[in-house]
């Protein structure tokens, strides 16, 4: 359980560095549907949560939603305005923060996690009412960013 955890954070982040690297080097520019995949990546990785249709692939699901993400955050560094000789700094202040905060969170919320798996609470409340909530959130982003909704 702990190395698949372990798996799946590091299938998220890993690909979130790449497309900062090459946004820092400038060898791509923002592209409209960015700002989209993000919004419908949260969709799916919460309807994954409640349909466990890439249960044995979460790892690759992480990968992409991570690689995704990671063009999103490459792209407010770069919004930022700050000089060339700056953006270098900044993506490993960047990726170093990212790092720390995972650990922070990973180190309180699992042993939480792991601890009330097997109870009512979590698996209805937590799981299931928590990705009920990301899916209609994440729902109105997506449609907000398509420009369905205002």
């Amino acid at each position: 359980m702990l190395l698949s955890r372990w798996w799946i954070d590091d299938a998220l982040l890993l690909p979130i560095k790449k497309p900062q690297t090459v946004w820092i080097w400038g060898f791509l520019a923002l592209i409209w549907w960015v700002v989209r995949a993000i919004a419908l990546s949260v969709v799916l990785a919460a309807l994954n949560n409640l349909l466990g249709f890439s249960a044995l692939k979460r790892w690759r699901l992480a990968f992409v939603f991570g690689l995704i993400h990671g063009f999103g955050f490459a792209s407010v560094l770069l919004d930022l305005g700050l000089p060339a000789s700056a953006l270098l700094a900044a993506l490993g202040g960047f990726n170093t923060g990212v790092e720390i905060g995972q650990l922070a969170i990973v180190a309180v919320f699992l042993p939480l996690a792991w601890t009330l798996r097997h109870t009512w609470l979590y698996r209805w409340v937590v799981v299931v009412g928590g990705s009920t909530a990301v899916v209609l959130l994440g729902s109105f982003w997506t449609l907000e960013r398509v420009g369905w909704l205002g």
